[in-house]
């Protein structure tokens, strides 16, 4: 549901059809899109991250991919032998290391278990070992943002009739220096 930096949502209303005012291309779905996607979501080749598991420790783009064995019946052997990881000199294999082919086989150290290939970025601490009682995650959540208070009174003066007002605190979210997107000027049932 993420938007496109000029403000357009990639689909048409019936959630199939590409929107082709949004300027929306399939083949590179996380493209020119609203920056806070790329804060809150983890896509195919997001990154790099310092992704953490004891001794394999490693900096590298989030890798998500299926079905990119070229053995017949996905069959063994799984290793692509002349491929290394230029981080770490781990072997790297026919479909990303974050799938969940990948880990079904259990040859992930990471212990993704993803199935779409997108997954939460925001409020995830990248800094530490995953999982682990040995690190002191210093990691603060908050419960109520800034953000999340003006879009509930957007929607109390909505509900008032104020469309003005609503529309004011909406584009406050919108027009942050981190986000810049553009601000909301439709009306009625529109908006």
């Amino acid at each position: 549901m993420f938007q496109l930096k000029n403000g357009e949502y990639p689909y048409l209303e019936d959630g199939v059809t590409v929107n082709p005012a949004s300027g929306y291309n399939e083949q590179m779905p996380n493209e020119n899109r609203d920056p806070r996607y790329y804060s809150t979501v983890i896509y195919p080749g997001a990154g790099p991250f310092t992704i953490n598991d004891g001794a394999k420790s490693t900096l590298r783009r989030y890798e998500y991919w299926e079905d990119a064995n070229p053995n017949p019946d996905n069959a063994p052997p799984y290793q692509n032998p002349n491929k290394k990881d230029p981080g770490n000199g781990f072997d790297l294999f026919d479909y990303g290391r974050d799938s969940k082919t990948y880990w079904v086989k259990g040859l992930t150290p990471f212990h993704w278990n993803v199935q779409t290939g997108y997954t939460f970025r925001k409020f995830c601490d990248f800094s530490g070992p995953r999982a682990s009682f040995d690190y002191d995650y210093n990691q603060v959540v908050p419960y109520m943002r800034l953000a999340e208070f003006y879009l509930n009174y957007a929607e109390i003066e909505m509900a008032l009739g104020k469309e003005d007002v609503a529309r004011t605190y909406i584009n406050k979210v919108r027009s942050r220096a981190s986000v810049g997107m553009p601000d909301i000027k439709s009306s009625g049932a529109n908006f």
